[in-house]
């Protein structure tokens, strides 16, 4: 037997105080509950997570010579099958100087001007209602690096529903780049 069901969530705040109706004589109590949904999509529950720098492709059997075992990556296609554009938190994780991640399929990319050391994490979050950029140093401070966003070339951008492809630069470095994300859905 085929089933449809699918199980997502979505972020609500309580907006007013539980109403607690009286006793309904069975041991039970009736209880009005009103929750405020800012941003109205339900959402994958787990998160997806995409590693983009990586050794890819290469080797081929049967092989011929001259042969390449694999290549470094520096992108990555994800395919939105939600109903709403996705927002994404990237991670950039290790040295790198004006780390910048582009969505080659729709033209819009963010740089961020700013200089992070081997055992930093540049974090890029697109969210609705979140929308930063921090740097997490290796002896654990946070710092907020919302302000070293290149304003002339970057947006805070989302999947675009269908497919994606992602690439990453940086001006100097070999960071390991990781792409998150969870899919929207306007019908829960």
């Amino acid at each position: 037997m085929k089933t449809n069901h699918h199980s997502r969530m979505i972020r609500a705040t309580v907006t007013e105080q539980p109403d607690i109706a009286s006793n309904t004589g069975l041991g039970l109590r009736v209880i009005g509950l009103e929750l405020t949904a800012h941003d109205p999509f339900f959402e994958d529950l787990i998160e997806t997570r995409v590693r983009m720098a990586d050794f890819v492709g290469g080797l081929k059997f049967p092989h011929r010579m001259p042969m390449r075992f694999g290549k470094r990556g520096d992108s990555v296609t994800i395919n939105n099958s939600g109903d709403a554009p996705a927002p994404i938190r990237c991670e950039f994780r290790g040295a790198a100087t004006n780390p910048a991640l582009k969505n080659d399929t729709t033209g819009e990319a963010l740089k961020v001007v700013a200089t992070i050391a081997a055992g930093d994490t540049l974090v890029i979050d697109t969210a609705y209602g979140k929308k930063n950029v921090t740097i997490e140093r290796g002896d654990g401070t946070i710092e907020d690096a919302t302000n070293s966003v290149d304003d002339e070339q970057s947006s805070f951008f989302s999947l675009a529903l269908g497919s994606n492809r992602l690439s990453f630069s940086a001006d100097t470095g070999a960071p390991v780049v990781y792409v998150n994300y969870k899919r929207l859905y306007g019908n829960g």
